[in-house]
């Protein structure tokens, strides 16, 4: 747990407990820890609805806190529409953080403990190398990993499977199993079966934490070189668009300019993964001509620019579309920005009372608001319609990032730029 802090002089946590062996064995691991340092564990278990004894589960999970006098919540989450069979599993762990994230935001938790162990994470170098992944999924899971407002932590990723069971066996504790994970509909049930022939072959749980540990490294490092890089060509507009300096991104290495501009593009999009590819390297080789074109990827446009800058916006076609006030967006609109009442009266979830949608600045309201009075006409034209915009009750648009500016301000809120991703992100983490 030390490699894994700092925590606070009485830590308190939380832990994501399903009652199969592994989150057990953490639980009474944790249980200790706390206690020694007078802190606080908040058991959380997520019923998925999936399977006909979840809730039962859930409910003897919660006995086993009650026995060690932990407070537990059960989070329920139930689809509101039927998940195909194929994307079923990653639904369900999106939703499974989800509702975790939330509450431990509600119960002022910032570290959240997770029971992943080492035949977890040989299981996912496997599955990323069958799925063609480039280093950073070789790198597999990190021992801390950040969202928003949210630590996740791996303390048992070096731990064997067998050696939790055998804690769990000692301390005469019984654990439950997933069905699921015998349904051969699933990748890593598959993989499972394929062991024998795998650990022949060489790629034994250990051999492949270890593969992965040795790509962690190499990600450490090339997340503190892209940080580098992108601290000397990009500049980050608050506003949601970004401004690359050509030479310095071309003169690095191809590998690292090719990721730094993926960063970018992700960041300004708002979405969960960066492009890759033959479509990366295409757009980074047109850059590289003399006079490179206007170009479109990822939902970003880039644009050449005076000086040999290149303005990276959000693309227009690809922006979400408007929402009705009961859409209001909890986490970010368009994966860009959080939309919130100044002095924080609005219950996040809910719209202010006058707002009737949300969405993009409209053609006309460009036209309307872009005189030399308005913070509008300060902006690039092409990064203008990427901004938030709100539709009043009157049917008039306003536009909450310009908070300080009479006549276009929407003084019932503000807006932030806070992108599904960050463009640089803490060095990936390790226990060893």
């Amino acid at each position: 747990m030390a490699a894994l802090g700092p925590f606070e002089p009485t830590p308190r946590l939380a832990a994501a407990v399903s009652g199969g062996r592994d989150s057990l064995a953490l639980l009474l691991l944790l249980h200790d820890w706390v206690a020694a340092r007078g802190g606080d564990l908040l058991v959380l278990t997520v019923d998925h609805g999936l399977r006909a004894g979840a809730a039962g589960e859930a409910r003897w999970v919660a006995g086993v806190c009650e026995g060690l006098g932990l407070r537990h919540r059960t989070l329920a989450w139930r689809p509101r529409e039927r998940l195909p069979r194929g994307g079923l599993q990653a639904a369900a762990r999106d939703a499974r953080y989800r509702l975790l994230a939330k509450a431990c935001r509600a119960e002022g938790r910032l570290h959240l403990l997770l029971g992943h162990h080492r035949e977890d994470q040989a299981e996912t170098l496997l599955l990323r190398l069958e799925a063609g992944s480039d280093l950073p999924g070789l790198a597999a899971m990190p021992a801390v990993a950040h969202l928003d407002d949210l630590r996740l932590l791996r303390p048992l990723l070096d731990q064997p499977r067998a050696a939790l069971e055998a804690l769990l066996v000692a301390a005469g504790q019984g654990w439950l199993d997933d069905p699921s994970n015998d349904d051969a509909a699933f990748a890593r049930t598959r993989l499972r079966r394929r062991r024998p022939a795998l650990e022949a072959a060489g790629l034994s749980p250990a051999a492949c934490a270890e593969a992965a540990a040795g790509f962690a490294a190499l990600r450490r490092w090339e997340e503190r070189a892209l940080a580098r890089l992108l601290v000397e060509c990009c500049r980050l507009d608050p506003r949601g668009f970004a401004w690359i300096d050509r030479p310095r991104l071309l003169a690095a290495p191809a590998p690292l300019a090719r990721r730094a501009l993926g960063r970018v593009l992700r960041c300004v999009a708002g979405r969960a993964h960066a492009p890759r590819g033959a479509r990366l390297q295409a757009l980074l080789e047109r850059l590289d001509r003399a006079a490179p074109p206007a170009s479109t990827l990822a939902g970003c446009r880039v644009l050449p620019r005076r000086g040999d800058r290149l303005l990276v916006v959000r693309e227009t076609a690809a922006i979400a579309p408007a929402g009705p006030p009961d859409a209001w967006p909890a986490s970010a609109w368009d994966g860009r920005f959080r939309l919130r009442a100044p002095a924080g009266d609005v219950t996040e979830g809910r719209a202010p009372p006058d707002v009737v949608a949300y969405g993009r600045l409209p053609a006309d309201q460009q036209r309307r608001l872009r005189t030399a009075e308005t913070a509008l006409a300060a902006l690039p034209a092409a990064a203008r319609a990427g901004l938030p915009t709100l539709r009043d009750l009157d049917g008039s648009s306003t536009l909450p990032h310009f908070t300080a500016r009479p006549g276009i301000v929407a003084r019932k809120a503000v807006a932030a730029f806070q992108p599904t991703r960050a463009l640089t992100v803490g060095s990936f983490a390790v226990l060893r």
